[in-house]
């Protein structure tokens, strides 16, 4: 048995694929999962594990098991979904309900920043005895740290950069990377600049319009992307003060479908550190498996479960 089968579930779409061991997608699959509904979003998903089934003609029993990244806090040991702000699932029991459904397939489940940072890590080569940080900018801010090929789970909360605080005021003392940073926060940044500057409103503001605008030199753009990369830098200098990593790699919709960003970060990034940190700018790179990064990496997870890969300290 050489393939996996590896899911992504997000809060618009699911996507499932046979995983190699090598990391490559066969007979993926896309279905959606709007919806309000916990047991539709549990048949949306089975509904797409049956499709690569029925395409590949593999049987369950032919498959080393069933990966899947969820958003959200998740328990790894019983394969419960227990918080996800973008899906109606609290303390869902997904991993046993695809074992009763798949009897013969073992499923790991875990968080889906966990999984892509784990496929990037893996794809990479990277060394066991290093630490490497994976750092997603979409919807939200988060990240994840392998070091000695292990995830960093800490207390249960670990990685939640997203969190941190940056930026405040006396109008408003508490603001999170997120909040700044953020797919959504760059729209709205947008909406607000335009709206002092009493620009006419052509067609809808989203994150990729601004950023369209920003890379052809629009002045409102520029505004808002300056305040947001140096917000990102600043949480990223925070990361290597406290871990220097040996590799940093960003991800999530805004930075793939952007991947130029990463030089107009490195410009911003390099002006904070002292001159010892310096070569933590060159660590810097994008994700080289871009959207499917979490569809792989919980494929890998199953190809590696046997030889210690990506177990918590």
């Amino acid at each position: 048995m050489n393939l996996s089968l590896g899911i992504d579930v997000g809060g618009t779409k699911i996507a499932a694929a046979l995983i190699t061991k090598d990391g490559r997608v066969l007979f993926r699959k896309e279905v959606p999962s709007v919806t309000t509904d916990k047991d539709k979003v549990f048949q949306q998903l089975k509904n797409c594990i049956d499709q690569v089934l029925k395409e590949s003609g593999y049987k369950p029993e032919n498959l080393l098991g069933i990966g899947i990244g969820v958003p959200g806090k998740v328990d790894i040991e019983k394969g419960i979904a227990i918080y996800q702000n973008n899906l109606p699932w609290s303390h869902f029991p997904i991993g046993p309900k695809l074992e009763e459904l798949y009897p013969t397939m073992s499923v790991i489940l875990d968080n889906d920043v966990h999984m892509a940072a784990f496929a990037e890590w893996y794809q990479r080569g990277c060394k066991k005895n290093e630490t490497f940080a994976y750092l997603t900018i979409s919807t939200g801010i988060s990240c994840c740290i392998l070091h000695n090929g292990a995830i960093l789970r800490g207390a249960g909360f670990a990685g939640e950069v997203g969190l941190m605080l940056t930026s405040a005021s006396k109008e408003n003392p508490v603001v999170t990377l997120e909040n700044v940073a953020s797919g959504p926060a760059i729209q709205s940044k947008a909406a607000t600049k335009r709206a002092r500057l009493q620009m006419k409103e052509t067609e809808r503001i989203t994150t990729a319009t601004v950023l369209r605008d920003y890379f052809h030199g629009e002045k409102y753009a520029c505004h808002v992307m300056t305040e947001v990369l140096n917000d990102i830098s600043k949480g990223i200098h925070g990361m290597i003060c406290m871990l220097d990593p040996h590799q940093i790699v960003l991800g999530g919709g805004v930075i793939n479908h952007n991947p130029v960003l990463i030089d107009h970060i490195k410009a911003t990034l390099k002006p904070l550190l002292i001159t010892e940190q310096s070569s933590a700018v060159h660590r810097l790179s994008v994700s080289q498996l871009k959207g499917d990064s979490g569809l792989v990496g919980a494929g890998l997870r199953l190809h590696n479960s046997s030889n210690g890969g990506a177990n918590e300290v």
